[in-house]
């Protein structure tokens, strides 16, 4: 009888509860809906953008496509996050980590990623052109298909070049960036 009983004011208190939700517009499922929309993390690419801005920090979040050229974006926390088609030129991602990050289609010509980490990043179809790349960590790093040398040299691993090939001459990766300073 006295479980009964809590059972019958738990679920009176529940309705009431539901029914002082103004927002619900008498909608008995608007306070979980609402509840998961704010637990939900969802985030917009300029709110994740702002995020970065303000913290250094976005692992795992959305930023296909946003405007990030130019930034001081040095020590910064990306691993992970969706960077595709994203503007990062001139952007300075001094020791940044982007591990396992898309940059597919990414444009980041000019931009600093001196010490970066990229491990599993990928960058494929990426511009890399003018990138400095001193010490970093490209460990199974996808470059299919980056444009490198100023847009005169492709990088991709094949079966005759780990590199890059420029006028049909498979070169490391260091003398390419060589080239693209000249």
């Amino acid at each position: 009888m006295i479980k009964s009983f809590k059972l019958f004011v738990l679920i009176i208190l529940l309705v009431a509860t539901i029914g002082c939700d103004s927002n619900n517009n008498n909608n008995p499922t608007a306070l979980t809906e609402n509840a998961f929309a704010e637990d939900s993390g969802a985030q917009t690419v300029q709110d994740n953008r702002i995020t970065l801005i303000n913290t250094s920090r976005c692992p795992l979040c959305n930023l296909r496509g946003a405007n990030l050229s130019g930034l001081n974006l040095r020590r910064a926390y990306l691993s992970g996050a969706d960077l595709s088609g994203v503007d990062l030129s001139g952007a300075d991602l001094f020791r940044a980590d982007l591990s396992e990050a898309n940059l597919k289609g990414a444009n980041l010509k000019g931009a600093n990623l001196t010490k970066a980490h990229l491990s599993k990043t990928n960058l494929s179809g990426s511009n890399l052109s003018g990138v400095d790349l001193s010490g970093a960590y490209l460990f199974k790093a996808d470059l299919s298909g980056a444009k490198w040398c100023d847009g005169l040299c492709t990088c991709g691993t094949s079966d005759t070049c780990v590199g890059c090939v420029c006028d049909g001459k498979c070169i490391s990766v260091d003398v390419c960036r060589g080239l693209g300073s000249q």
